[in-house]
C-alpha cells in the first residue's frame, strides 16, 4: 500500500473547540504488532503542519493503539478561520484544553500526548496547568521557545502590530516536485521523502492544478510574545516524571551541553538528557518515525491507568 492509499485511510471529525470553533481531528490507522496495554495517543503538530503528517508514525504503532491528530486552527482542515481569530499558541493550547476535556467526557480520556516543535509548547501549556487531562507527554525537539530580553519584545509587539494589515495568502506551488523542492529548502535537514509526506498531507489542489499549501494566511506573521526563562522551568517543574524530550543531532533544539537555558529546563523536567537520535533533523516524526516509535514503546504506564484498557 503506498502512502496516498494509506492516507486515504485516515478520518477526521469535527469538535467545537475553544470559542466555539470547530477543530478539525484525524483520526489516524495503526497497523503494528498488538501489544497486552492498548493506549489513546495524541499527536499534537507544530507550526505549518497537519495532523496527519503523523501518519507514518502512527501505522508502526501497536494495532491496538488508537492515535489521534487534532489539525490546529488555520492549519489543514481547521480553516478557513473567523475574522479576528488569533492563532498564537495559547489558542491552540485553549482548544487542546478543550478537545481533551471532551475526550475525557466522552470516555475517551489521552493517555499520552506527543508534540512537535511549536505542538510541544501547546502541549507545555495544557500538561502543567491541567495534568488531569495529560498524563503524559513527549516533547519532539522542542522544549519550550526561547526567552527574550524586555526590550527584544518590545520590538516584537511592534512587529506584530505593523503586519496586521500586511499578510498574503501562501504561494502555491506549481508542481509536487516545486512544493517538495521549496519545503526542503525552508528546513535542509529534511530528507525528500518525509517533504513528500508533508506536502502529501499539507497541500491541496486547485482549480489550476497548483499545489496549495493548507494554510490560513493569518499564521502569517511573528508569535506577539515570548514567555520567559522562569515561566518554562515552573511549567515544566509541573510536568516533572511525566514528560520525556527527544531531539534530533541536527534539529532546532541545541544540546544541554551547548545553551544552559536548554539544560535548566532538562533539570526542571527531571530529565537528565534529551534521546538524541543521530543524523535526523527537526522533523523527527516524518524523517525518524521507527525511532519514535520505539521509544513510545518504551516508555512506562501512566501511573493512573485505565483499568479498562488492558
Amino acid at each position: 500500500m503506498d502512502w496516498n492509499q494509506r492516507l486515504a485511510k485516515c478520518t477526521h471529525s469535527h469538535f467545537t473547540a475553544a470559542n466555539g470553533f470547530q477543530l478539525a481531528v484525524w483520526q489516524l490507522p495503526t497497523s503494528g504488532v498488538q501489544v497486552v496495554r492498548s493506549r489513546r495517543v495524541l499527536c499534537v503538530h507544530g507550526f505549518l503542519d497537519s495532523g496527519r503528517s503523523f501518519a507514518r508514525l502512527a501505522n508502526l504503532l501497536p494495532a491496538n493503539w488508537e492515535v489521534l491528530a487534532p489539525d490546529l486552527r488555520g492549519h489543514g482542515k481547521s480553516r478557513p478561520l473567523p475574522p479576528g481569530t488569533s492563532t498564537h499558541y495559547w489558542e491552540h493550547a485553549k482548544d487542546l484544553s478543550v478537545l481533551l476535556e471532551v475526550l475525557q467526557s466522552k470516555g475517551q480520556a489521552i493517555d499520552l500526548v506527543i508534540g512537535h516543535s511549536m505542538g510541544g509548547n501547546v502541549a507545555a501549556l495544557v500538561a502543567g496547568g491541567r495534568p488531569e487531562l495529560v498524563p503524559q507527554v513527549l516533547f519532539v525537539d522542542m522544549l519550550g521557545g526561547m526567552p527574550e530580553s524586555p526590550e527584544e519584545q518590545v520590538q516584537r509587539f511592534g512587529d506584530v502590530l505593523s503586519g496586521l494589515n500586511h499578510k498574503k495568502e501562501f504561494k502555491p506551488a506549481a508542481s509536487k516536485e516545486d512544493a517538495i523542492k521549496r519545503l526542503r529548502h525552508m528546513n535542509p535537514n529534511l530528507s525528500e521523502e518525509g517533504a513528500a509526506l508533508m506536502v502529501a498531507t499539507n497541500c491541496e489542489r486547485d482549480e489550476q492544478g497548483n499545489w496549495v499549501f493548507a494554510f490560513d494566511k493569518e499564521l502569517r506573521g511573528k508569535t506577539p510574545f515570548r514567555f520567559p526563562q522562569a515561566f518554562w522551568t515552573s511549567l515544566l517543574r509541573a510536568i516533572k516524571g511525566r514528560g520525556w524530550a527527544v531531539r534530533g543531532d541536527k534539529g532546532y533544539v541545541p544540546s544541554a551541553q551547548d545553551e544552559p537555558v536548554v539544560r535548566e529546563r532538562l533539570d526542571a523536567l527531571g530529565l537528565d538528557d534529551f534521546v538524541t537520535i543521530p543524523n535526523k533533523g527537526h522533523h523527527l516524526h516524518v524523517d525518524a518515525a521507527s525511532e519514535l516509535s520505539d521509544l513510545l514503546m518504551s516508555l512506562p504506564a501512566p501511573q493512573k491507568d485505565d483499568p479498562q484498557k488492558t
